[in-house]
């Protein structure tokens, strides 16, 4: 949530995490702020109406519950299995692929743009992506390294973004996939992964500690529970404890092996 309003939350210079940055809080604010203005009641009414199930035909943006909500390309696919008459309105999806990017927009009841920064650089967004790895121990390490370097491949990556209607990790795409992939605003999303303000995981090693605490901080002020400036002073002094321990454990393990 952070990034959107320009804010960092950890320091890899200084080591320290910034959960008081003005931008932070002011993050985390605006989240309590909706509360602050329609009502805590409103609030719980509106949140205990949403389905929790994302893949199924109770999803809140599928049933028009919600008109509007952050997320990835490979919301296309749910969509197709669940509700495709939400992009078929015009024509069946074999003669829809047939026609140009902008042509094949007209046959959906959905669209995509940015979600909005408040400092208005444009193409803010949060940037994950799935890995393939060699675990230790493996006993065909040759053979592994050499099927990672065959999805790397250009053709094959984008086959397997297509199947999984994702955008590509790859630096360079081609027309082919921007045309012919399932969601005709894959470029919107190559543009926003491509972008200087893309923003993924911080570089943080207890960072499903710091995530945890977050995801609370953001549920009480979504509750009305505190304030954001309070909550987050709270959090920054047990995290950077907690991060400062690690740091200090770790060293400590490196000088025993020395």
């Amino acid at each position: 949530m952070w990034m959107w309003f320009g804010g960092e939350i950890f320091n890899e210079k200084t080591q320290k995490l910034t959960l008081t940055d003005p931008r932070v809080v002011a993050a985390y604010d605006w989240i309590a702020s909706y509360t602050r203005r329609f009502g805590k009641d409103a609030a719980n009414d509106f949140r205990g109406g949403l389905s929790t199930a994302f893949d199924s035909p109770q999803n809140a943006f599928l049933v028009n519950f919600v008109c509007m909500e952050q997320q990835g390309p490979w919301m296309a696919n749910y969509i197709d299995h669940l509700r495709p008459d939400m992009q078929r309105l015009l024509w069946p999806r074999e003669v829809e692929m047939k026609k140009s990017v902008a042509e094949r927009r007209k046959n959906y009841f959905w669209a995509v743009a940015p979600f909005p920064d408040v400092d208005g650089l444009g193409d803010v967004t949060y940037a994950s992506c799935d890995v393939l790895t060699i675990p230790r121990g493996a006993k065909h390490k040759k053979e592994a390294f050499e099927f990672i370097a065959y999805v790397q491949r250009q053709d094959v990556m984008e086959k397997l973004c297509r199947m999984h209607s994702k955008n590509s990790p790859l630096a360079k795409v081609s027309e082919n996939f921007l045309a012919h992939h399932p969601t005709p605003y894959i470029e919107v999303f190559e543009k926003m992964a491509a972008s200087p303000h893309a923003r993924g995981v911080p570089q943080i090693p207890i960072w499903q500690e710091v995530e945890d605490e977050l995801t609370a901080i953001g549920q009480a002020m979504a509750l009305a529970e505190g304030d954001a400036p309070s909550a987050l002073a709270r959090a920054q002094a047990r995290l950077q404890l907690s991060y400062d321990k690690y740091m200090t454990l770790q060293r400590e393990r490196l000088a025993s092996r020395n």
